[in-house]
């Protein structure tokens, strides 16, 4: 270890090579239109049911803000970003994504995130 404050010094570790990417996590947040929350909200059943049994999905959780019922969080973790973009590839293949879009107020806010 180097020198300076105890809380600056690092480790610095051997590159270790054939070791699996680090789980990428998908953060989606959903304004479901007022006519569409019911129907929205059983989409997002569905999700915390299937989504799991997708290849290289980790887990999943669904969370609804307490005050604004029509506002859904959906936070994924995925084995890689590439799985997750498959995935998504095949919901819009398959005319899932064009009814879930139906269903919202706005277009959706999400972005990919690491853990730190």
């Amino acid at each position: 270890m180097g020198g300076g404050p105890p809380y600056l010094q690092f480790r610095i570790c051997p590159l270790q090579t054939g070791r699996k990417p680090m789980p990428v996590s998908v953060v989606v947040q959903f304004t479901a239109a007022p006519e569409s929350r019911d129907a929205f909200q059983a989409v997002m059943e569905g999700v915390k049911t299937d989504l799991p049994n997708v290849p290289g999905c980790l887990g999943v959780t669904i969370l609804q803000h307490t005050e604004e019922p029509g506002s859904f969080t959906l936070i994924e973790t995925w084995e890689s970003r590439d799985n997750h973009q498959t995935h998504v590839e095949a919901l819009v293949a398959d005319g899932t994504w064009a009814r879930i879009k139906s269903l919202l107020a706005s277009a959706p806010v999400s972005g990919y995130f690491r853990q730190v």
